[in-house]
């Protein structure tokens, strides 16, 4: 029987790089290591930005906001579950950046390059065009857990700057990688279908805790098609490897 501590695994990390890259490198751990993971800091730094500009337009008070409603956002209930796909939203869009990053880097440029381009335009519309939200309901139609869950919510997440709706885009741009991906992880049945279900119940939750407009969601799927067609049809990306642009 074959031992199975044999299996072959890169000693320095070369194998890996010279995989990702297309070419080998030489050097210490660390410059392997840092080698590895500089794909990563343009968006870490871009998130970074990201957020110092949208607490700066949070904690802003412009001469008056533009109120965002339609009559359907009158006939669409308060569902509090739905708190859990509205929070889950947080880990969903991290591990799956991540796990592009890890089996997929081409398809983890795609994804980076959609949600720039779409967080980009919401600090954009936010600075330039104020714009809240009056749907969020009084006082709870229940008590449990889950309306508990909302009132925190409420308190940290304020009603302004709604439009687009990112969660909502940010969740369409991750179904997009996932299915565009030819990875092995997301290849798998439960991933792949998994990770459509609860994109769809994220994108509801928007609507049933009042925290966007049907207005706001349907503005989002709009912006997600255009970034859709700039990227994987015109092939634009921020970001590419060696190995990526001699194959563009």
């Amino acid at each position: 029987m074959a031992n199975r501590n044999s299996r072959k695994y890169p000693d320095n990390g070369n194998e890996l790089i010279t995989r990702l890259y297309g070419y080998s490198v030489s050097g210490s751990k660390w410059e392997l290591l840092l080698k590895y993971f500089q794909d990563a800091f343009p968006m870490i730094v871009y998130c970074l930005v990201y957020l110092i500009f949208f607490h700066a337009l949070e904690k802003g008070v412009p001469g008056s906001y533009h109120v965002i409603h339609i009559d359907i956002d009158d006939h669409i209930p308060f569902l509090e579950i739905f708190i859990i796909p509205y929070l889950g939203w947080f880990f969903y869009v991290g591990y799956h950046a991540v796990k592009m990053y890890i089996h997929d880097r081409k398809e983890y440029h795609r994804l980076c390059t959609m949600l720039v381009i779409g967080m980009s335009v919401f600090i954009l519309v936010s600075a330039v065009w104020p714009n809240r939200l009056l749907l969020r309901p009084v006082a709870m139609p229940r008590n449990n857990i889950f309306t508990d869950m909302v009132k925190e919510l409420y308190v940290a997440d304020t009603p302004t700057n709604v439009f687009p709706s990112i969660h909502v885009f940010n969740t369409l741009a991750v179904i997009t990688a996932v299915w565009s991906s030819d990875s092995a992880y997301a290849r798998k049945p439960f991933m792949h279908y998994g990770t459509l279900i609860f994109g769809i119940l994220i994108i509801l939750s928007t609507m049933f805790l009042k925290q966007h407009s049907a207005i706001d969601v349907t503005c989002a799927f709009l912006m997600w098609y255009l970034c859709r067609v700039l990227v994987y049809q015109h092939h634009f990306c921020f970001i590419r490897n060696n190995a990526e642009k001699e194959s563009a």
